[in-house]
């Protein structure tokens, strides 16, 4: 009896059709600009700077301390308060941020199209606070593309200056669930952006879908894998299929 070929028969379909997304939510700093701005590398030399000047250290114990907080806690300010170390938490901000080289940052058209051809609620999810948030946003022409920012400020309305209550940020569930309750979002529906393994990792443990950026290297915790924020349209399409109502 002749048996049909492998050849010949035709293509499985998949039984698992894409996604349809709700929600997206982006990371901000170094996923919707690229690091080559600099602006990262300035805040992480101004955190050591920090550290030095209020520890009293030298320049390598600084740079050790910094990078082993960031790696436990998700930011050296949350190691910092998880220490004992009673932070201004103000101060802390201002003198992190306000020597920024927001300059560095561009109007970015590109980007500010795409996001606003695409159906979904769209939501900025950033470790900063609210005045680096809205500033790094407006530098990028597209602080108007997202409806709400959650950040420093609203994740931590009841820290305060001497407090031993503990920062929330990301990569600690605890900050991701905090996120969904403020904007009302629904894990399995959410697509979250992110440039860092660590808080894709953290995403992914509370059922959210995520997209690594800045990346050619699939790892696990992460559906998609794009290159440049400016890739979504050709490695998410399905993004543009949902239909919102």
């Amino acid at each position: 009896m002749a048996t049909e070929s492998k050849s010949s028969r035709p293509a499985t379909l998949s039984l698992h059709p894409p996604p349809r997304f709700e929600c997206l939510i982006f990371d901000m700093d170094d996923t919707l600009y690229p690091p080559s701005t600099g602006l990262m590398r300035a805040c992480t030399n101004a955190i050591i700077d920090y550290i030095k000047e209020r520890l009293h250290l030298d320049d390598n114990a600084a740079q050790n301390l910094n990078a082993r907080l960031y790696k436990l806690y998700g930011s050296s300010l949350a190691g910092l308060v998880a220490g004992g170390y009673k932070c201004d938490f103000i101060e802390y901000n201002r003198y992190i941020h306000g020597s920024l080289p927001y300059k560095n940052l561009m109007r970015d058209d590109t980007l500010r199209k795409l996001l606003l051809s695409m159906p979904q609620r769209k939501v900025v999810f950033t470790n900063g606070n609210k005045e680096h948030a809205h500033r790094t946003l407006e530098e990028l022409g597209i602080k108007d593309c997202f409806e709400q920012i959650v950040c420093f400020d609203n994740l931590n309305m009841k820290a305060n200056f001497g407090s031993s209550v503990p920062i929330i940020c990301k990569p600690s569930t605890k900050a991701f669930h905090r996120a969904l309750q403020l904007l009302q979002a629904d894990a399995s529906k959410t697509l979250f952006f992110d440039d860092s393994p660590w808080n894709i990792e953290g995403a992914k443990a509370i059922g959210l879908w995520t997209c690594l950026t800045g990346s050619s290297k699939k790892m696990k915790g992460a559906d998609y894998v794009i290159e440049s924020i400016h890739d979504i349209r050709e490695k998410i399409p399905n993004i543009w299929s949902t239909n919102v109502e």
